[in-house]
Protein backbone atom coordinates (compact mmCIF):
# COMPACT_ATOMS: atom_id res chain seq x y z
CA UNK A 1 0.00 0.00 0.00
CA UNK A 2 1.42 3.40 -0.92
CA UNK A 3 2.21 5.77 1.93
CA UNK A 4 1.51 9.48 1.61
CA UNK A 5 1.29 12.38 4.02
CA UNK A 6 -1.89 14.38 4.57
CA UNK A 7 -1.30 17.65 6.42
CA UNK A 8 2.00 16.21 7.72
CA UNK A 9 0.41 12.96 9.01
CA UNK A 10 1.41 9.61 7.48
CA UNK A 11 -1.41 7.69 5.79
CA UNK A 12 -1.61 4.45 3.81
CA UNK A 13 -3.85 4.48 0.76
CA UNK A 14 -5.02 1.83 -1.68
CA UNK A 15 -3.21 1.55 -4.99
CA UNK A 16 -4.93 3.77 -7.57
CA UNK A 17 -6.53 6.14 -5.05
CA UNK A 18 -7.37 9.50 -6.58
CA UNK A 19 -7.34 12.83 -4.80
CA UNK A 20 -11.15 12.89 -4.97
CA UNK A 21 -11.24 9.39 -3.45
CA UNK A 22 -8.98 10.49 -0.61
CA UNK A 23 -11.21 13.48 0.11
CA UNK A 24 -14.26 11.17 0.21
CA UNK A 25 -12.42 8.82 2.57
CA UNK A 26 -11.65 11.79 4.84
CA UNK A 27 -15.33 12.85 4.64
CA UNK A 28 -14.37 16.05 2.83
CA UNK A 29 -15.78 15.21 -0.60
CA UNK A 30 -18.02 17.91 -2.01
CA UNK A 31 -17.15 20.37 0.73
CA UNK A 32 -16.94 23.95 -0.51
CA UNK A 33 -14.01 26.20 0.32
CA UNK A 34 -11.31 23.53 0.18
CA UNK A 35 -7.89 24.28 -1.21
CA UNK A 36 -5.91 21.12 -1.94
CA UNK A 37 -2.30 20.82 -3.05
CA UNK A 38 -0.23 17.76 -3.94
CA UNK A 39 3.53 18.20 -3.70
CA UNK A 40 3.07 22.00 -3.42
CA UNK A 41 0.93 22.20 -6.60
CA UNK A 42 -2.68 23.33 -6.15
CA UNK A 43 -5.14 20.91 -7.76
CA UNK A 44 -8.39 22.56 -8.94
CA UNK A 45 -11.61 20.81 -7.91
CA UNK A 46 -12.33 19.88 -11.54
CA UNK A 47 -9.06 17.89 -11.72
CA UNK A 48 -9.24 16.00 -8.40
CA UNK A 49 -11.00 12.94 -9.84
CA UNK A 50 -8.22 12.46 -12.41
CA UNK A 51 -5.30 13.10 -10.02
CA UNK A 52 -3.90 9.72 -8.96
CA UNK A 53 -1.89 9.67 -5.75
CA UNK A 54 1.44 7.86 -5.50
CA UNK A 55 3.97 6.72 -2.92
CA UNK A 56 5.54 9.68 -1.13
CA UNK A 57 3.02 12.31 -2.23
CA UNK A 58 2.45 15.16 0.22
CA UNK A 59 -1.15 16.36 0.32
CA UNK A 60 -2.08 19.65 1.98
CA UNK A 61 -5.75 20.38 2.65
CA UNK A 62 -6.87 23.81 3.80
CA UNK A 63 -10.47 24.71 4.67
CA UNK A 64 -11.37 28.35 4.06
CA UNK A 65 -13.12 30.05 6.96
CA UNK A 66 -15.04 33.26 7.30
CA UNK A 67 -14.12 35.92 9.75
CA UNK A 68 -15.05 39.39 10.50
Amino acid sequence: MPRITVNDEAKEISEGTTLAGLLEELQLGGRKGLAVAVNATVIPAAQREAKALAEGDAVLIIQATQGG
